[in-house]
């Protein structure tokens, strides 16, 4: 039986997901099958992860535009540039006003003003989040993050989940994958079940019937595999470049228990506007190496960081970057006993992948605790720099990702200048 569409202005709130299908069909919309398993799904927070031109952008705009229909919501359209945050933008804005010339008090789509507002109190707006203080304040009945996996995970957390909680709104994140950060951990939520309401979706472009399968095997003999199976498959992939090829999750990410430890060290690499991080580290009887927590900290004070510190129990060794010298002066002052630590980048990198390495009883000589994410995705992130972006400095990482990494090696290379490896 075919529902009567409500006039624009009157839809409800909750949209059922017969309502939505007819306002499909009264615009001609018709999802392919990929795109309809993202639309029939209730869950809350949509994730949907596929290749280019798969048509993500489109099933993000089609999935909000009956809440524009309903009176008095509010919908952001976030991307990394204001630029990429318009994409969903445009598919909104042809649809309900080029083609349903919906009434409004103001709309604008230019290179610096993209919003509608609607005459039932309604309002759509595309945010760049290059200046994420832009984003505070707002209560949101949905937002889409454009291309998240180019998104800082900061800005999502501190500045925009908090918009969502008020109104209990609608999460929707198209992207392409970009190597294992946040957005992975973001899909794995989709497909936990103690997470209800998570949904996610993986697809490849050519799940889209009116990409040409010609032009899909041309892009598979001329990009790298990875290159390939990212952009096109969908895939997450290791960007290339990683310095610590060697870590894999399956093997490096497990519990130990910490009464096992014969000894317990922490290092810190101090920041404000970049994180201070500091990773603890147990010392296993057999001689292995385990980071069961971290702290990982913005724009806090040293008199917070101090106090963490000083709650945080017995350790028998605590490394700083050996460049914060007022630090140190500060946590003795504190009581907090802090020696420099050893800063040679290579010689710490490779300590690193040496304990990465899996020994001859097939274990490895560091793990990580799972807890520990923002080293989790460090490991992950922490590259080389292609010869595009600095052909001269081609043999440092970039300096990106490597806040806990730095004092992860501060405190080995340390360790090892002191005869504890």
């Amino acid at each position: 039986m075919d529902i009567e569409l409500p006039n624009p202005g009157k839809y409800p709130k909750q949209i059922s997901h017969d309502l939505k299908n007819a306002y499909f069909k009264h615009i001609g919309y018709e999802p392919h099958p990929g795109q309809r398993s993202f639309h029939d799904s209730s869950a809350r927070m949509k994730i949907l992860v596929a290749g280019a031109r798969f048509g993500k952008s489109l099933a993000a705009a089609r999935e909000v535009e009956p809440y524009i229909l309903a009176s008095n919501t509010r919908g952001w359209i976030v991307g990394p540039t204001y630029d990429l945050g318009s994409r969903e933008f445009q598919y909104i804005f042809q649809s309900l006003i080029d083609d349903q010339q919906i009434e409004t008090n103001r709309k604008s789509f230019s290179d610096r003003s993209m919003i509608i507002e609607t005459t039932w109190n309604s309002f759509v707006e595309v945010r760049s989040a290059h200046n994420p203080i832009s984003l505070l304040g707002e209560e949101l009945d949905w937002l889409i993050l454009s291309e998240a996996a180019q998104l800082s995970q900061t800005v999502y957390e501190r500045f925009l989940r908090a918009r969502l909680s008020t109104r209990i709104g609608k999460l929707i994140v198209p992207s392409t994958p970009n190597g294992f950060g946040w957005l992975y951990d973001m899909f794995i939520r989709g497909q936990d079940p103690d997470f209800p309401d998570f949904e996610s979706w993986q697809f490849p472009t050519w799940a889209n019937p009116l990409v040409a399968p010609e032009e899909i095997e041309a892009a598979r003999k001329e990009l790298l595999p990875h290159i390939f199976d990212e952009q096109y498959g969908g895939h997450f992939t290791k960007p290339a470049g990683l310095v610590y090829p060697e870590f894999q999750e399956s093997i490096h990410v497990r519990e130990e228990p910490e009464e096992e430890f014969c000894e317990r060290y922490r290092a810190i690499d101090p920041g404000y506007r970049n994180p201070f991080a500091v990773v603890m580290v147990g010392r296993n009887f057999d001689g292995r190496y385990h980071v069961f927590a971290e702290y990982y900290q913005r724009e806090r004070t040293t008199e917070d960081h101090i106090e963490f510190l000083r709650d945080a129990g017995r350790f028998d060794l605590t490394v700083i970057d050996p460049s914060a010298a007022q630090l140190i002066r500060d946590l003795r002052t504190a009581g907090i006993t802090a020696i420099p630590g050893a800063n040679d980048i290579q010689p710490g990198i490779d300590m690193i992948r040496s304990y990465l390495a899996i020994g001859p009883d097939g274990l490895p000589g560091l793990t990580v605790h799972p807890r520990c994410r923002h080293l989790i995705n460090e490991f992950r992130e922490y590259r080389y720099p292609s010869d595009f972006e600095n052909p001269r400095l081609a043999e440092l990482p970039l300096k990106e990702n490597d806040h806990a990494l730095d004092a992860l090696r501060y405190l080995l290379m340390t360790l090892h200048q002191r005869g504890k490896l």
